[in-house]
């Protein structure tokens, strides 16, 4: 199985453009025999009979931008994807490290940890339940997993799936594939 671009379909999307086959082969053996017993095995070739088709899975790279009212006003968006969403608080009043984020400076509300490996830092976002979010964090996670942060007095429990929206102006560069989220 193999991945290719496809211009023309959405971002987010996938679909297999090729279906795969498996392929069949005939191996000959010749084995000798004295006696009743076997006491030579000689492989006399192989002949392909019909060969293998590999399936093709399509990912979209077409950016449509798009606009959508919500609670916090009207946004514009290049790319809504599904997350696994959970939160945290930055402990200020723990070890001097706590309440840093991984790009520079202290955690502010609305700062969110993402996997900095897809998602570069200061990418703006927008979460329903949430609100605005910024990727300033890096959490011991993967993929599509997002990591909502909140001040240590008004801490949200999230443990769902969300759309994630992500803001525009589109990036130079972005990832055509974001895998699932996972836990190192």
């Amino acid at each position: 199985s193999r991945f290719e671009a496809q211009a023309d379909m959405d971002l987010d999307t996938r679909m297999i453009v090729q279906f795969g086959k498996n392929g069949m082969a005939v191996n000959r053996t010749r084995i000798r025999y004295e006696d009743g017993e076997q006491v030579s095995e000689t492989n006399e070739g192989r002949q392909v009979l019909l060969e293998p088709v590999a399936q093709v899975e399509g990912y979209g790279t077409k950016i449509t931008v798009q606009t959508m009212d919500t609670p916090d006003g009207t946004i514009e968006y290049y790319r809504a994807a599904r997350f696994y969403a959970t939160s945290f608080y930055p402990g200020f009043n723990q070890a001097p490290w706590y309440g840093h984020v991984s790009c520079g400076g202290t955690w502010k509300p609305t700062y969110v940890a993402v996997d900095r490996s897809l998602i570069p830092c200061g990418t703006r976002m927008y979460v329903p339940g949430y609100g605005f979010a910024v990727a300033m964090d890096n959490g011991n996670f993967g993929g599509a997993w997002i990591d909502l942060g909140y001040p240590d007095d008004a801490y949200v429990i999230w443990s769902q799936y969300v759309t994630v929206y992500f803001l525009t102006p589109i990036p130079a560069t972005i990832p055509y594939i974001i895998p699932a989220g996972y836990v190192y």
